[in-house]
């Protein structure tokens, strides 16, 4: 059987990582504009769901194996949702147009976060569950 070399395996795993990230950031876009009906997308802002993005598909998961390696893997969805929870929270400014990103006034409401998180979450199972059925492949596989 034919194997890649070991640094195309990487740049594979490294392009499917950045496909994650940005799959995850366009996720967590849509979901922000559904509850905030934020229209526009600035630079500082998109650089922002970017940050969200990569903390939520490479630190997220290991907060996973942390509860799975104390015997509690059942926690695990609920600290995945905690910690998303304070990202967006006090990662992302209120998407008013403002860019004033670390004044506590700018920030985006816990009630308006509780939704985002949860359209954001369920929209990555939704599209994890199209793409590894049509395809047989999960487009961010930490989730």
């Amino acid at each position: 059987m034919f194997q890649l070399p070991a640094f195309l395996s990487d740049v594979s795993a490294l392009l499917g990582l950045l496909l994650a990230i940005l799959v995850f950031a366009v996720l967590l876009f849509l979901s922000i504009r559904i509850v905030t009906k934020r229209k526009g997308l600035s630079g500082g802002y998109f650089f922002m769901l970017l940050l969200v993005a990569t903390v939520g598909v490479i630190a997220v998961p290991t907060l996973q194996i942390i509860a799975s390696l104390i015997r509690i893997p059942q926690i695990a969805p609920i600290i995945v949702y905690i910690a998303l929870l304070y990202l967006v929270r006090y990662l992302l400014p209120y998407p008013g147009g403002s860019d004033r990103y670390y004044d506590k006034h700018y920030r985006i409401r816990w009630e308006n976060t509780i939704w985002i998180v949860f359209i954001c979450l369920l929209s990555v199972y939704l599209v994890n569950a199209l793409t590894s059925w049509a395809f047989g492949v999960r487009v961010i596989p930490t989730y």
